[in-house]
Formats: C-alpha cells, sequence, structure tokens
C-alpha cells in the first residue's frame, strides 16, 4: 500500500514539473540551399546531379535514371527539455527532445545532368506525407520509378510528360 502511494504522489510530482521548450534561433532548413537567388548553392540551368549530390548526399528517393531525385532532410528547430517519461522510462529521467521539422526536396534534371526544377516541402513531424509528394512530383518527370522498397513507397508505373 505504502509503495502504491509512493508511486502515484511521484507521478503526480513529476507531470506537475513540466517541459520547457527552447526554440532553435540559428535552424536553418536544408531547403535554403536550393534556389534561383545568388547565395544559392543549387540552382536551376547550372548545377548538375554531381553537385547536389556532393552538397546534400545520396537521395532517400530516385527514378531509374537519376533524372528525379528526391530528399528528405531533418532540421532542428528547437529542443524541450524536462523529465522524459515513456514506455522505456519506470521512472521519469530529466533529459532533451529535439523538436525536428523536415525538409522535402525533389530535385528533376535532363539527360545531360542539369537542375531543371525543384520543390521544396516543409513536413512537420506531425505531417509526414513524403512519398505522396514524391509520387504527385513525378508526374511530370520522363523516367520510370524503381520498386518499392521499406525506404520508398511509391508505385512501380511508367511517368511520362503530359
Amino acid at each position: 500500500m505504502r509503495i502504491g502511494l509512493f508511486v502515484l504522489l511521484w507521478m503526480l510530482i513529476t507531470m506537475a514539473c513540466g517541459c520547457v521548450y527552447v526554440p532553435n534561433r540559428n535552424a536553418t532548413p536544408v531547403s535554403t540551399k536550393v534556389g534561383t537567388d545568388a547565395s544559392a548553392l543549387i540552382r536551376p540551368g547550372e548545377s548538375d546531379r554531381h553537385a547536389v549530390i556532393a552538397a546534400l548526399g545520396r537521395p532517400d528517393y530516385r527514378s531509374d535514371h537519376d533524372l528525379a531525385l528526391g530528399y528528405t532532410l531533418p532540421f532542428i528547430k528547437g529542443n524541450t527539455y524536462g523529465l522524459l517519461w515513456g514506455p522505456c522510462n519506470f521512472f521519469p529521467i530529466p533529459g532533451c527532445l529535439p523538436d525536428r521539422e523536415y525538409d522535402d526536396i525533389w530535385l528533376e534534371f535532363d539527360e545531360s545532368g542539369i537542375l531543371q526544377r525543384y520543390e521544396i516541402h516543409l513536413m512537420s513531424r506531425y505531417n509526414l506525407a513524403t512519398s505522396d509528394a514524391w509520387r504527385e512530383f513525378l508526374k511530370t518527370v520522363p523516367d520510370t520509378v524503381p520498386p518499392v522498397s521499406p525506404k520508398q513507397n511509391y508505385s512501380t508505373t511508367q511517368i511520362s510528360r503530359n
């Protein structure tokens, strides 16, 4: 009885403590590297596929002949500090949880590998419709889509320009 009362009291005290959110004022989405202005590292009509891969790394999505590349890149926009309680912790422990947002960056290249167009979608952690956005982007890319893998969730249809 005493242990149950102690646990109940402990839970009430820790829940009352709450958490503190600290925004990261220097958080810069990776998508700022892509654009038409002079400060952008990756620009349509100028940047080639190799420069994009060197700047952003291995793509999360790609078409069969690499005419389209897709990236889902996280950035930390803030941190929540407080007592963490969850299925892995019987007792709350002090800690920090990063607040992530995701940049979806879709890039289309011509046959010579020069970037022709791009789309950027800022996806919150509660709205991760990445595969839907990728499928929508691919509708105008004249390339096929590779078979579905665990990391990629899109159909294996021929994509053609209307």
